[in-house]
This record gives C-alpha cells, structure tokens and sequence, in this order.
C-alpha cells in the first residue's frame, strides 16, 4: 500500500516566493520602524506616554498576516509552532511579569509586538535555507546604505544629525542616513561588514571589497565607537574560528568577547556626550546617569522588577522620575540591555533572559560539528556583536531593535532544527571521508558505490588458486 504524501516537507508547499518577498520587507521595516514611529522630521522627540506608533503596529500586522498567508497553516498546522522551546521559556516570563507590571496596557501591548515578531522571525527561517536568509539580509543592508548616503547626499538636514536639540550637540555632522540615529546606522554598517566579510560564496570578490568598503566609511563617518571596537571584535572572533581547532575556540572568543565588552564599557562611561558649551558639571555627562539610575531601582526591586515594558516611556507613573533626573527620564531605555531586563524582569528574569538567549545558543554554536569554517566564522562573529552592542546600547528582547532581530537570525543559522539546511553537505560520506562515484545500473536506476581498497586474499586462498 502506497504511503500517503508526507505534510512534514515544509519548503514545497508554503508559497516560497512569497516567503522571500516578506522577509526582505520585515528586514527593511526593522531598520525603518523607529522612522515611522518619528516621522521625516529629524527633530522630533520621542514619546514618553507609552502610546507607541500606531503606523509601526499597522504594518508588523500587515507583514504578519501575508506570512500567515505564505505558511498555509491549514496545510501544515505545525509552521505555526516556530518558537524554540528555550526562547519561548523567555518569552512566557514576560508574559507573566505583566501581572505585576507597573502600567499593564503599555506592558501588554509591548510583549505582544515582541512576541509577534520573534514568531515572525523563526517562522521564515525554518521555511529557508541558510544561504536565502543570508541573500535576504545582504540585499536588505545593502539598498538601505545606497539609500543612507543617498539621504546624506541630497537631504544632508535629515541624513546627518543637526545638533538642534540639547542632547545631540555633539552629534552634529555624524552620519545616520535614513535611519533614526547614527548607533542604528552604525550597528547597521557594523553587521553588514561582517555578513560580506564570511560565506562569500558565489559573489564575486569585487562586490564583497565594495560593500565591505562603502559599509566601512558610513560606519567611520556615522561615529559610532561601540560599533566599531564590536565589529572589529566580531571579525577577529571569526577568523580565530576559522583558525583554531574546536577544544579552543570556545575560550579563545570568550576572551575576545570580555576585552572587547570592557573597551566598549569604558568608552560607554568616559566618553562626554555634550562636549565644547555644555562642559558644565551639572550637565547630563554620559550613560553613567542613566545606569545608576537603573542600579539604584534594581537595588530597591530585585526579585520583580517593574515588569516587561514598564520602566521607560510609560508615563508619570514611570519610576525614572523616582530614581534619575530630568534629562534621564527623557530617555526610551537604559543603554545597556542587561540592566534594562534586571530592572523590568528583576535579577531572576535577567538570569533566564541571558541563559535562553546567551549561554545555550552560544554553547551550541560552538560545540556543533555542522558549523564548520566560513558559516561558523559568520556566525561568531554576528553573535559576538550582538551581545557586546548591549553592553552599551539596549536590544536584548527589545521588541523591534535590528539587533535584537539579527541575534535570533542568528540563533536560528547556528542550530539546523531551526532553519532549511542543506544537509547532503553532511552526509555519512563525508563524514567517513568516503567518496561517493555515481553510475547507472541496467534498468536505468542510479546507486551509490564507495571507492575502497580490494582486500587481500590469504595464503590458503591463493594455494587454491595455483592448483
């Protein structure tokens, strides 16, 4: 009895086109969100009640609901089901600190976009394969940039920052494109060197020298310093993958990983934000405001914490105008990732955060045999910059960041359960090391044979022969 067509094969009945078409378009609307929910104005202060962008919301639906049409879940109920245990582990703790959150609307409606788009995000990687996302992601950066100096060219009043506003006078002249800020344009850059930079492929070697050159001089122009030391940081990480053998890479990019965190922290601290006039020493003098800020509501909440999405940009009720002063509460988040989760989730929360997100996707990385050479280099090197960047800058589990959204591709290209890998590349053959010849029987079937040594007859067998 012939067996019924399996519904498991998950690339040949989603509508595939379709699929890559939604994930270029979720790229580019992660980079531009924070444009849409601000506007064409380059003055324009952020929110502080909480109400978030309506336009923003609007479209992730939009993008959502033409994925759900490309999966054809009637077809497969199981491409629903995209979340890794582990990071759905970290998803759900979010979910239940809203019972406890300080502005429960504002708390859900942020968990729920998170939540939306992590779904959207292994919901596509486990319908392509390692090669498309990386295509998607170096098409994506690359129209984004042409466009970013186009704006700085033609509209340098909104590609470059202005300086009209207190809190950006020392940007004034640095480079952002079309993005909101030069540390989104940066970080930008910064991941886009590094995906031309490994798993080149078929491009030609010409491409790969230009992008990674015009990426370069944005980032240089753009003045973003953590992005720079952390790029840096995430190309010798790969090329130490690539170099040394697997009982070391682990403790070798770890140390990397560490000095290049400290270098990024340091300058983080040190750096005056305000230079020239606004030298005063009651002037707002660097993220170490808004740190103590956080430290001293950590200390007072350890357990708890405000809940997911209730700390920043909720309104009065927010504890920023407890614990920091008036140019702290005028900021959407706490510049380090870390603290900012210690302070909404609590120390217990942060723990879970940082081990479903960190510790296990980074001990699989390196501990799988499948992640060999120029994926393997790629992917250290994303993974190292994604988490030294919140060190200074805060991503992790915030809701749309681009790299919050390039460390779960990444996640997702380190562990083959979650993506369409080529897995012919490691068959049993080449493993063994045995090569495969192909031919043709009779009846026109092909079959494999192995090229092995013709064992050697024993002496009893050849005196048989003699005679």
């Amino acid at each position: 009895m012939a067996k019924p067509p399996s519904t498991d094969n998950q690339t040949s009945v989603v509508r595939k086109d379709l699929l890559l078409k939604i994930a270029f378009a979720f790229i580019a609307l992660v980079l531009l969100s924070p444009v849409l929910s601000l506007g064409l104005n380059p003055d324009t202060m952020t929110s502080t009640g909480g109400e978030g962008s309506t336009l923003r919301q609007v479209c992730y639906i939009v993008v959502a609901a033409l994925l759900l049409y490309a999966l054809k879940p009637t077809e497969n109920y199981r491409r629903l089901l995209a979340i890794p245990l582990p990071l759905l582990i970290g998803v759900l703790y979010c979910w239940l600190s809203v019972t406890w959150a300080i502005e429960p609307s504002v708390a859900l409606r942020r968990i729920a976009l998170m939540t939306l788009i992590i779904w959207m995000v292994f919901a596509m990687m486990r319908q392509l394969k390692f090669e498309e996302v990386l295509f998607i992601l170096r098409w994506a950066l690359s129209l984004v940039l042409l466009a970013s100096y186009a704006a700085v060219i033609f509209m340098p009043t909104f590609g470059m920052h202005s300086g009209n506003m207190m809190d950006n006078l020392a940007l004034a002249g640095d480079w952002r494109g079309i993005l909101e800020q030069k540390n989104l344009a940066g970080a930008a850059c910064a991941v886009m060197i590094i995906v031309f930079a490994f798993e080149r492929g078929r491009m030609p070697k010409w491409i790969q020298f230009t992008a990674i050159a015009a990426a370069s001089y944005f980032l240089y122009r753009s003045n973003s310093k953590t992005s720079v030391a952390l790029c840096l940081s995430g190309l010798i990480a790969g090329f130490i993958f690539l170099r040394y053998k697997l009982k070391y890479k682990g403790a070798v990019i770890g140390v990397l990983a560490v000095a290049a965190v400290v270098v990024s922290v340091l300058n983080a601290i040190y750096q005056n934000p305000l230079a020239g006039k606004l030298a005063d020493p009651k002037a707002f003098t660097g993220r170490t405001k808004i740190w103590n800020t956080l430290f001293a509501y950590i200390h007072d909440h350890p357990i708890l914490g405000s809940g997911y999405g209730s700390f920043w940009n909720i309104g009065p009720n927010s504890p920023v105008y407890k614990y920091g002063t008036l140019e702290v509460t005028l900021m959407p988040y706490g510049h380090n990732g870390f603290l900012d989760m210690a302070a909404q989730l609590g120390l217990p929360g942060l723990i879970v955060i940082v081990v479903v997100t960190i510790f296990m996707p980074f001990g699989k990385l390196i501990s799988s045999p499948l992640l060999i050479g120029q994926k393997g280099a790629l992917l250290v090197g994303l993974f190292l910059f994604c988490i030294g960047y919140n060190f200074t800058e805060t991503a992790l589990f915030y809701p749309d960041s681009f790299v919050f959204i390039i460390l779960l591709i990444t996640i997702g290209l380190s562990q083959p359960s979650l993506i369409n890998y080529k897995r012919e590349k490691f068959s049993v053959h080449n493993l063994l090391r045995i090569t495969p010849t192909r031919s043709a029987d009779a009846a026109g079937e092909a079959t494999v044979r192995t090229r092995t040594s013709i064992p050697t007859a024993s002496p009893s067998v050849r005196r048989r022969r003699k005679q």
